[in-house]
């Protein structure tokens, strides 16, 4: 019978022998996936940028002023045309070549307020060969000849809506990333059934979010259906051939590639058959089981493949006596978690705690377990030891 490979790799976990659709903006099983392959694109151009003695990126975000009622398609056209317009003509020539800008990397990103309806904005990387000393000055200037654009265009944007950063380290470039550029796993993941859970903003639904509450609501389902038709053919992160050949990467292709099926590309961690994974699908708990994957480890395969066993109905009987049903993380485990979190997003202590917390509560809830978590005090002494 055939079977479905599961992989842990630093990444993350994934599977083998399943077909993808590839889809990032559409697919909340995709999306993960095609968030994490931009984020290592956007390290991968940084890495090499930063080999250069000169070399610099400017990350810059532009918005546009929006109130509910107004069509996404029209604010997805109205930013990226302004966009283009503040890279073309003479000006944009002159700063090109004192600045020697070799390159433009846009990542958009999309949400919904039910006070202010659509929000999409533009992550724009300016990649450079020149003086560090000007490139904030740079980037300013992108953002004010982009205001001009949003103007002339009859909208309006905000100065202080918009933001400029210029990168200079690793830590940095995943702040900025994880503000916006890629990020889609947890909220995605959620919908699937992941462990990690982020709670939901009063304000703010990413489109999965709303993907999610379209099941018997009428209005979410017409967001939905809007977002769908607004972002269809949609690119991220495309590394041009141009800038492909200014830093000797490979280049993307000029189209989105089709879904096919995901090949094995080394060793499993294990296998599950087809039909227990089909199972596992329709219960939207198959990235539950992917998720413990990642807190066991490949070590422990046989626990995770007994969960996945147990979520799908197919649990056999062992007489062992019933598994506790507390979650009770040391204090250890949620700091190191932290401090892994930390590294990854550059956010502070604090914060890094909150977040590790929030992923052990909600690998008990996915599990039906009670949460008991460590002392606060002891978890926040050891991060900041």
């Amino acid at each position: 019978m055939e079977e479905v490979g599961l992989h842990l790799r630093a990444a993350g976990a994934r599977t083998s022998g399943t077909f993808a659709c590839d889809s990032g903006w559409l697919c909340p099983v995709c999306a993960p996936r095609k968030g994490q392959e931009r984020r290592d694109r956007m390290a991968e151009v940084f890495d090499h940028v930063k080999g250069f003695s000169d070399g610099q990126m400017v990350m810059c975000t532009l918005t546009v002023r929006h109130s509910r009622g107004q069509g996404l398609a029209d604010l997805r056209k109205v930013v990226q045309a302004a966009s283009r317009k503040a890279r073309q003509g003479a000006p944009w020539a002159r700063r090109k070549k004192q600045h020697g800008i070799f390159g433009v990397i846009s990542a958009p990103e999309v949400t919904f307020s039910k006070a202010n309806g659509w929000h999409f904005h533009i992550h724009t990387a300016l990649l450079l060969r020149g003086s560090g000393a000007e490139t904030q000055d740079l980037g300013e200037w992108f953002v004010r000849r982009y205001l001009e654009a949003v103007q002339a265009a009859g909208y309006s944007a905000l100065l202080d809506g918009q933001d400029v950063a210029v990168i200079r380290s690793e830590e940095k470039l995943a702040e900025y990333i994880a503000k916006g550029v890629g990020r889609t796993r947890d909220v995605a993941w959620e919908m699937a059934g992941q462990a990690t859970k982020k709670a939901r903003s009063k304000e703010g639904l990413h489109p999965f979010e709303i993907l999610e509450l379209a099941s018997g609501d009428d209005g979410m389902k017409a967001l939905w259906l809007e977002y769908a038709a607004a972002m269809k053919g949609v690119r991220s992160c495309v590394v041009s051939p141009g800038i492909a050949a200014a830093l000797g990467i490979e280049a993307d292709e000029d189209e989105e590639r089709p879904g096919e099926e995901e090949s094995p590309e080394e060793q499993a961690a294990g296998y599950l058959r087809r039909d227990i994974w089909n199972t596992l699908m329709s219960r939207k708990r198959a990235s539950t089981v992917l998720a413990a994957l990642e807190d066991f480890g490949a070590d422990r395969w046989a626990e995770v493949e007994r969960l996945a066993l147990e979520l799908a109905g197919h649990a056999q009987e062992t007489g062992e006596p019933a598994r506790t049903r507390e979650h009770v993380p040391s204090a250890w485990t949620v700091a190191a978690r932290a401090d892994d979190v930390r590294q990854r997003s550059g956010c502070s202590g604090g914060e890094a705690v909150r977040t590790a917390m929030d992923r052990e509560r909600g690998h008990a809830v996915a599990f039906g377990l009670t949460f008991r978590p460590p002392p606060l005090r002891l978890v926040l002494e050891l991060v900041a030891a």
